[in-house]
């Protein structure tokens, strides 16, 4: 006779096959309720990253459109000794930032440094050096046109500062 001969038929399983079987599926279903707390857990990772990358994405495109960003920025005193005031200008671009008053200490500083140093040459008074020669009248009327066209170029490029004119200068002005 030829080889046996097999198809498929229904068969009622034993008891023990029951428990077997049944095993496997508790295993199985455990299994499947593992991996989907893993793919909630991996999923709420990925989705926190997700909006990382999508709120840096966003500052990026509003710096770039805007073309500017807040930095912090050194700011350097500049004293104005006409209004007694000390002028605070940024130091990337020297653009005044605000004003306050002189006090009273910062005043008298002023005052003893240019008392031996050179003159600080303004609309309402002249300063001359206490040692060395004095100005004369025409010197004065001289360094103040001369400051004030200082003062104009300065002002229509944006730049407001305190002019210094040293002895040299003044000799060749």
């Amino acid at each position: 006779m030829d080889s046996p001969q097999y198809e498929t038929f229904a068969v009622l399983l034993t008891r023990q096959e029951l428990l077997d079987y049944g095993q496997k599926l508790s295993n199985e279903i455990s299994k499947i309720a593992a991996l989907r707390a893993q793919l909630s857990t991996t999923q709420s990772v990925v989705k926190g990253s997700i909006l990382e990358h999508e709120t840096e994405v966003t500052r990026l495109s509003k710096l770039i459109r805007e073309g500017k960003e807040e930095r912090e920025v050194e700011l350097i005193e500049q004293p104005d000794y006409s209004s007694r005031e000390i002028i605070l200008e940024r130091k990337d671009n020297f653009e005044e930032v605000r004003r306050r008053p002189m006090d009273d200490e910062e005043v008298q500083k002023y005052f003893q440094k240019n008392l031996f140093t050179e003159p600080v040459i303004s609309d309402e008074s002249v300063t001359v050096e206490a040692l060395g020669e004095p100005l004369n009248a025409s010197d004065i009327e001289r360094g103040k046109q001369l400051a004030q066209d200082d003062r104009t170029v300065a002002e229509a490029a944006g730049i407001n500062h305190t002019h210094r004119m040293t002895r040299t200068q003044r000799g060749k002005a």
